[in-house]
């Protein structure tokens, strides 16, 4: 993933104070990072659930939302917060398959270039 920032050049502190969008794909890029390897060694203890509920909460919005919609089937996600997500997300999170899935769509949207979605003219 790389990125060149419009401030900040190679400093990377002046870069996380100047360049907003920067900041935000950085703690992106470790977020995921960090919650790949939660995920791969998925073993349910309530101090991993803590863990693995902080990660969520900073994941760029979309890809939370993504996930919810992939594995809370039927359940009411319109107008839900992305914390509140974030905690449905890992209730739900039970099995290695799961975690395991998450993982791989994970990995795929770092080597991806961490793509944001398309946003249309209306919004």
């Amino acid at each position: 993933v790389l990125r060149d920032p419009t401030l900040g050049g190679h400093d990377l502190g002046r870069m996380l104070r100047k360049d907003e969008a920067c900041a935000a794909d950085i703690l992106s890029f470790v977020a995921a990072s960090l919650l790949l390897i939660e995920l791969r060694r998925l073993d349910g203890s309530q101090l991993q659930k803590d863990r693995l509920l902080r990660l969520f909460e900073e994941l760029p919005l979309h890809l939370t939302q993504q996930f919810a919609r992939r594995r809370l089937n039927g359940e009411n996600l319109e107008g839900k917060h992305a914390d509140d997500l974030a905690v449905a997300l890992v209730s739900h999170m039970q099995d290695a398959a799961t975690a395991l899935e998450i993982a791989s769509s994970l990995s795929e949207w770092i080597n991806n270039d961490m793509q944001r979605p398309m946003v249309s003219a209306s919004e």
